[in-house]
């Protein structure tokens, strides 16, 4: 009997580690992608000059997200071939709670993916994964206000610290005196609150049982419908996606939308080994791989972002402890 529950501890660790193991390639995957988009937006500066205005910013900033999105999209087809799971995509369209997943994708993708590409050709990918690394805190709010779900006192006082530290960056890039600057701050937050709002929804969809898989692949598919239909023709988008085909630093885009999907693969087989807390508190360190990233191509930022920069990461750790300690206890 001992030999059997020795056994049973041993797979269970290892299962717990191999999560924490995909958790922690999960925030490193997208800190990768981030960093492939500020590459692209650099080369494309290099190419094209600086790009002025908001409307020609958003025009750029639409067909970047819509190739990516579009790229992203076969991979997750492929994801649903390799995993086995085209059977269940049918099922999961019989489940009404998709409408979720096709509603929260609408935020998170073309809403989300369009902002956040803007934050990083304003402001950087080191401030803006800083300022989106926020959306938890963001989500739980959501989940707080709408479906009453409690938050403990470290959710509480780990998202006022976060959310005290992002305003005093906001401020400080207002105050700069270069409105780019602000714009930028502006566009990363607008992104973390998509993330946010898609994290609220597709948690409600996933609840009722649709396959993470099948998740991914229908968020793909909801949000490359609304780029194509609605967003690429409204901003006239259809030259820059020529211009940004034509030419060779696509491939920046093209890597970026193969790691983005095999981040979200790894998260979720990370939720699944390890559990929600531990996977969640791995993959939000992205914020941290994205400035050490940064200053491998030696792009550095004042001395207070970066304080401001480990503030946010540290209290979004905290937020994290109870999760932590409910995984002791049950072990």
């Amino acid at each position: 009997m001992n030999k059997y529950i020795k056994n049973e501890q041993k797979k269970l660790f290892s299962s717990t580690f191999l999560g924490k193991i995909f958790g922690f390639i999960a925030g490193i995957s997208w800190a990768l992608v981030s960093i492939f988009l500020f590459l692209h937006d650099q080369s494309f500066k290099a190419r094209q000059g600086d790009v002025n205005g908001i409307l020609n910013s958003l025009q750029i900033g639409v067909s970047i997200s819509f190739i990516q999105e579009f790229f992203a999209l076969i991979w997750a087809f492929l994801v649903l071939l390799m995993f086995k799971r085209i059977k269940d995509l049918k099922k999961a369209f019989q489940n009404k709670n998709i409408l979720w997943i096709i509603l929260g994708s609408i935020f998170g993708g073309p809403f989300g993916s369009v902002t956040y590409i803007l934050g990083i050709q304003y402001i950087g990918s080191g401030l803006s994964g800083s300022i989106t690394v926020t959306y938890p805190v963001l989500a739980a709010m959501l989940a707080y206000l709408f479906l009453k779900q409690k938050m403990n006192i470290n959710s509480i006082v780990g998202g006022s610290i976060s959310l005290l530290a992002i305003l005093t960056l906001g401020i400080l890039q207002f105050s700069s005196g270069d409105i780019k600057n602000g714009w930028g701050f502006l566009f990363a937050l607008f992104a973390a609150i998509g993330w946010a709002i898609e994290s609220f929804l597709s948690s409600k969809a996933m609840d009722s049982g649709i396959d993470p898989y099948v998740s991914i692949f229908v968020r793909q598919c909801s949000s490359v419908l609304v780029l194509a239909l609605i967003l690429v023709p409204s901003f006239n988008s259809f030259g820059s996606i020529k211009d940004v085909v034509s030419n060779i630093d696509v491939f920046w885009i093209l890597g970026s939308s193969i790691i983005g999907i095999v981040s979200f693969v790894l998260f979720y087989i990370a939720i699944n080994k390890a559990g929600v807390g531990v996977a969640s508190g791995l993959n939000i360190c992205y914020v941290v791989w994205i400035i050490i990233f940064e200053l491998a191509l030696f792009r550095f930022y004042p001395w207070y972002i970066y304080i401001l920069v480990a503030t946010v990461f540290c209290a979004q750790m905290f937020t994290l402890v109870p999760d932590f300690n409910k995984r002791k206890l049950k072990k």
